[in-house]
């Protein structure tokens, strides 16, 4: 099986930072139902808009400055995204994440993540803020 699964993910974000505070760390998890051991996972953030329902392998937007990365595996899967959403802010643009395999050429079988549809494990995105200067 050579299939290529990639997972894009989006959150709504507040339009500012809360006053007088900055961003100290953003956590990504997605829950891993299958999944194959030995890969590492990056997360990207997205270059431009999309839909879910307009989306397809061949039109999803590019991905833009460095990945977080995390190892493959059963359960939650988490990335250290500060730098991305730190970067979604000051920009004004949040188009999200694209997750994908770092060798997504290799064989066997991917990860497949749960989605907001599921009634447990849905994608979180946990965001701690700390006041400016500390």
């Amino acid at each position: 099986n050579n299939d290529n699964f990639r997972t894009l993910v989006r959150f709504a974000l507040p339009t500012n930072v809360p006053a007088g505070c900055v961003v100290q760390s953003a956590t990504l998890r997605l829950y891993a139902s299958s999944w194959r051991t030995g890969r590492t996972l990056q997360a990207y953030r997205l270059a431009g808009s999309w839909s879910e329902m307009g989306v397809t392998w061949g039109n999803q937007p590019t991905t833009v400055g460095a990945a977080a990365s995390t190892s493959s595996g059963s359960g939650y899967r988490q990335w250290q995204v500060t730098t991305q959403v730190q970067t979604m802010w000051s920009s004004g643009v949040n188009h999200g994440f694209l997750i994908r395999d770092a060798s997504e050429s290799g064989s066997g079988r991917e990860q497949a993540f749960h989605s907001r549809e599921h009634s447990q494990n849905r994608p979180q995105l946990t965001i701690t803020f700390v006041p400016a200067g500390q």
